[in-house]
């Protein structure tokens, strides 16, 4: 790989991939507050925030809320109604 590649790391099964291999979910933040407000996945690489990557599979998904990687990420816990918003965008981006 040439060295100008730039690699990320999945947080769900460890793997360094590619950057474009990877899906970015992004913190969320809200502008005046400062606070949370979700996560999101960024597919284009360009939305502002603290930002993870992911393997486009489901199952690095589930080992990511397994081992509790997004809370780590993020350094906050994720909400699981957010986790659930992430798994439906995901299985979109997989298909």
């Amino acid at each position: 790989m040439d060295k100008r590649t730039p690699e990320r790391t999945c947080i769900g099964c460890g793997c360094k991939k590619h950057k474009d291999e990877l899906v970015r979910i992004v913190l969320v933040k809200d502008e005046g507050e400062g606070s949370h407000t979700g996560i999101a996945l960024d597919t284009e690489g360009r939305m502002k925030g603290r930002g993870a990557y992911l393997c486009r599979d489901i199952d690095c998904y589930e080992r990511a809320v397994r081992k509790k990687a997004l809370n780590r990420a993020f350094k906050q816990a994720v909400s699981r109604e957010a986790l659930e918003e992430l798994k439906a965008g995901l299985m979109k981006e997989v298909k």
